[in-house]
């Protein structure tokens, strides 16, 4: 069949056309049968010049039906509107979504003329949701939802699939975590093996999106809409900071703003989730020169009194002369972890499954020191592959 421009629903007279040049249905659909409109065209292209009186008014979804007979939306649309919504703006999703900034902004448009509702306003500080998109944006959120479980089932029902999940994990993901993993696979409706990859947050995004990792445990920063994220867990933020000797009391980030902090690669999840915490309190983020190699740098730095250091409660191992509960306005600060999977995999159901119990498992916070061994320090822009979780001896390097 020739290509063809997708064509809107509405039309006076209504029904399919049929394209001399390629025999090809306009309009016709197994799932939406519409009436035959009584003509046809010498080629497609014909079809765009009809009148939109006489044959339809083409558009994008690829079906032409009768004037307030059905409305049909394209998906990719509904995904570009959700990844507006997740990041809030249009260039940030464009770049996540790996499209032009035209094509998503177009492709949101014409949601909005479809839907008959404006979704987004725009202002020099971002982009935000118009009281009908607030309404409006749960709602893809669960049809995009319900779609991708659909075709996660389906899929794991028409292929095979490999006996073991590939799991990234940051090296801010702790042994308790980890264990949670494996007993969440080991309980799954079809029980599987855990194959890990530890490594930094961007090698891990870049290996999820080439499909030789299934799923990834990270910081809960910004990043990829267009995969599942669900949080699994989250703990509360310290701040050690040198120059506060002896005060172990909370404090506000405003009150420590101030100080220099020893921060790891811009690929680590850690300095992203310190430069976000900032950036969204219109603070500046005063750095030490250096440059750590992993958060286990960062604590013994700050422990020797080169900086200042944000760190989440496990990860600080060292004795500290001050090393006290961050809050923001007056509520303490948490980093999140989530997982982050694709449902459009044969794995796509199992990796649901392996989520939703995770999710379950993370309502504890994580509170304890990172039982670690100091020995099995690893630095985050270095990943590694180890054997099955089920099949190991030791704790995961965390």
């Amino acid at each position: 069949m020739c290509s063809l421009l997708a064509i809107r629903e509405q039309s006076v007279k209504g029904g399919r056309v049929a394209c001399n040049s390629c025999r090809g249905w306009l309009g016709a659909s197994r799932y939406w049968p519409v009436p035959e409109y009584p003509g046809n065209a010498s080629d497609c292209r014909a079809l765009r010049k009809a009148p939109v009186e006489d044959q339809g008014e083409y558009g994008y979804n690829g079906r032409l039906c009768r004037r307030g007979e059905s409305r049909i939306v394209n998906i990719e649309a509904l995904r570009y509107a959700q990844a507006v919504s997740r990041t809030k703006s249009f260039s940030s999703a464009a770049r996540a979504y790996g499209v032009t900034q035209p094509a998503l902004s177009n492709g949101v448009a014409r949601l909005e003329e479809e839907l008959g509702v404006k979704l987004f306003d725009r202002s020099p500080r971002g982009v935000k949701p118009t009281a009908h998109g607030a309404r409006i944006l749960p709602l893809i959120d669960r049809v995009l939802d319900d779609l991708d479980t659909l075709l996660a089932e389906t899929q794991r029902l028409a292929r095979p699939v490999t006996e073991a999940i590939r799991m990234g994990v940051s090296p801010l993901i702790g042994a308790d975590l980890v264990g949670r993993a494996f007993q969440a696979a080991r309980t799954l409706e079809r029980p599987r093996d855990l194959v890990l990859r530890e490594a930094d947050l961007e090698p891990l995004r870049s290996e999820l999106q080439t499909g030789r990792l299934d799923i990834v445990l990270v910081p809960a920063v910004s990043g990829m809409p267009t995969f599942r994220h669900r949080v699994i867990a989250r703990e509360p933020v310290v701040v050690i900071d040198p120059a506060a000797s002896g005060d172990d009391g909370p404090v506000e980030l405003k009150a420590v703003a101030d100080a220099a902090y020893i921060l790891g690669p811009s690929t680590c999840g850690l300095t992203t989730f310190t430069t976000e915490l900032f950036h969204s309190h219109d603070l500046a983020l005063r750095t030490y020169p250096g440059e750590a190699a992993s958060f286990r740098a960062v604590d013994e730095w700050a422990a020797i009194g080169l900086g200042a250091a944000l760190l989440p409660r496990s990860k600080v191992t060292h004795e500290h002369a001050s090393c006290r509960p961050l809050l923001r306005a007056g509520t303490p600060v948490e980093i999140a972890y989530e997982a982050v999977w694709d449902c459009d995999t044969p794995l796509g159901a199992d990796l649901e499954e392996l989520v939703t119990a995770l999710t379950v498992a993370g309502e504890a916070p994580l509170v304890g020191p990172d039982p670690a061994p100091r020995g099995r320090e690893m630095s985050e822009g270095h990943g590694r592959q180890t054997q099955p979780l089920g099949k190991q001896q030791g704790r995961h390097s965390g």
